[in-house]
């Protein structure tokens, strides 16, 4: 499938040897799939009473929900013992997804690298067209195409259905509800567009899920008196968020009348203004991307030092920038499809998401997402005021 962007190659030389890595727009379609490496699995300090250790795959009941093949059990358990965690708890990982697949799976595949489970890991598909994608029905070319059994049989994740699309706040509400009806007290959640990669700790290279098992247990420990007084963990913001959903409670649901951005801001404001703690924690490198890379399932499981991975690294680095740098803005990826861009995320997209933004000034009096420090609600009030001044006129 030709894309409509030309292909990009980023040219390394380094020792007289020559790299080629190309890089895609978000259009390209992959084709062919290799077997994935066994995920990196990680010593845990030590066994940790507090934890599930012997955790089951996910399940989310209800008629939506498409589960993985066993791929983190048996063949994962015949590495060497010294590789095996002594104690390893559920942490079910959502990652939402909205539009061009090779972003997602770039991100599946680089959580997988680092260590988290596969079998932990939930693809939601939310975009709107999850029952042609469940059944092989949808366009390969459009934007919303998802191919379930790549994920499921090849990388060994789970998939769950919205059947209709929803908008940023119904599906944190959604994410909260699955969460509940499954009896978990906290998940994680990604962004789709992210690449995540380990860190060096005094030389030695450490797989960000080992990170966040510190983090899972150090959370779980600090706050096993109350444990519903923190809302968020964030790791680089909340491109990677651990959600308490007994916090969840405290604070109320989404708020669907600021449908998208900035939602955000609302929610973990009155989170704030509820006394609960947000708190961030470093685990790892995370790189926010609109490109996708050629490969990954090759790429993103090199061994680390040689050239090539060195190379991996500065293309993400880059990637990253680029992003960053576009005056477009960081969603430029968003509904790209032959054709141009698709109207789900085209200039009615956009109207919406200017009403979210009236919604919530009108809401808190205020354009700024510190809602914690601004009077709540005095926007409305003023205007609520004098519309009663004048109606009496």
């Amino acid at each position: 499938m030709r894309s409509v962007l030309p292909v990009v190659l980023l040219t390394f030389f380094s020792g007289g040897i020559l790299y080629k890595l190309s890089v895609h727009s978000p259009l390209e379609e992959t084709t062919t799939y290799m077997s994935l490496p066994n995920p990196v699995l990680i010593d845990h300090d030590k066994p940790n009473s507090i934890a599930n250790c012997t955790p089951s795959a996910p399940y989310l009941p209800g008629p939506f929900f498409h589960p993985a093949r066993d791929t983190d059990t048996a063949e994962v358990h015949t590495l060497a013992q010294k590789h095996a965690p002594t104690c390893r708890p559920q942490t079910p990982l959502f990652i939402p997804f909205a539009s061009n697949a090779c972003l997602l799976q770039q991100t599946v595949l680089s959580y997988i690298a680092e260590g988290w489970p596969a079998s932990q890991i939930i693809v939601l598909d939310n975009t709107g067209a999850s029952r042609e994608n469940s059944h092989g029905l949808n366009d390969p070319h459009h934007h919303t195409f998802l191919n379930y059994t790549l994920l499921r049989h090849m990388y060994g994740v789970n998939v769950r259905q919205s059947p209709v699309r929803l908008t940023f706040a119904q599906l944190q509400n959604l994410l909260l509800e699955l969460a509940r009806a499954a009896k978990w007290d906290d998940f994680y959640v990604s962004h789709q567009d992210v690449v995540v990669r380990s860190t060096l700790d005094a030389g030695a290279s450490r797989p960000l899920y080992h990170n966040l098992l510190h983090e899972y247990f150090a959370t779980k420990r600090e706050f096993s008196e109350n444990p519903s007084q923190w809302a968020f963990c964030f790791f680089h913001y909340d491109w990677l968020s651990h959600v308490n959903v007994l916090a969840a409670d405290r604070i109320g649901p989404w708020d669907v009348l600021i449908p998208w951005y900035p939602s955000d801001c609302d929610y973990y404001g009155r989170a704030r203004l509820a006394g609960l703690s947000i708190f961030d924690y470093y685990v790892g490198e995370f790189h926010d991307v609109a490109q996708c890379i050629s490969d990954p399932e090759r790429l993103l499981f090199l061994a680390e030092g040689g050239q090539e991975y060195r190379d991996v690294e500065k293309l993400l680095r880059d990637l990253a920038n680029a992003k960053s740098r576009n005056k477009k803005g960081r969603n430029t990826w968003q509904g790209q499809q032959h054709g141009g861009i698709s109207d789900d995320f085209g200039p009615r997209f956009f109207e919406v998401l200017n009403a979210g933004r009236k919604s919530y000034r009108m809401k808190w009096g205020t354009t700024q997402c510190d809602v914690a420090s601004q009077q709540p609600g005095l926007y409305s009030w003023v205007k609520t005021r004098v519309a009663k001044m004048l109606s009496w006129l």
